[in-house]
């Protein structure tokens, strides 16, 4: 699966402009968590992202699940997702049209 990686900043815009889909919690050790967002473009091509770290090309992860699901719900308002604990072969690529 291939996941484009996005900041922060860049995610809560296109939550407001409606472009959130879902999301999907995906495990990847037992403290490493990372959300996985489901997209829409203005095309309606549909694409995945996750975060990362502001100063690095580095997907953004969180130790703690509860905390995760908190900025989750306190700021998208992202009240029903999906929780993976299988393997997963991501390739995360850097979303070139991130403008920060």
């Amino acid at each position: 699966m291939k996941v484009f990686l996005i900041t922060q900043k860049h995610l809560l815009i296109e939550y407001e402009r409606g472009f959130v889909k879902g999301v999907d919690i995906q495990r990847l050790s037992e403290n490493e968590w990372v959300p996985i967002f489901d997209l829409k473009r203005d095309t309606g091509e549909p694409f995945k992202c996750s975060l990362r770290v502001t100063e690095r090309e580095e997907v953004k992860k969180w130790v703690e699940l509860n905390r995760l699901i908190e900025w989750m719900r306190n700021d998208l308002k992202i009240y029903h997702c999906t929780i993976s604990a299988t393997d997963a072969d991501i390739q995360y690529r850097s979303n070139q049209n991130d403008a920060d």
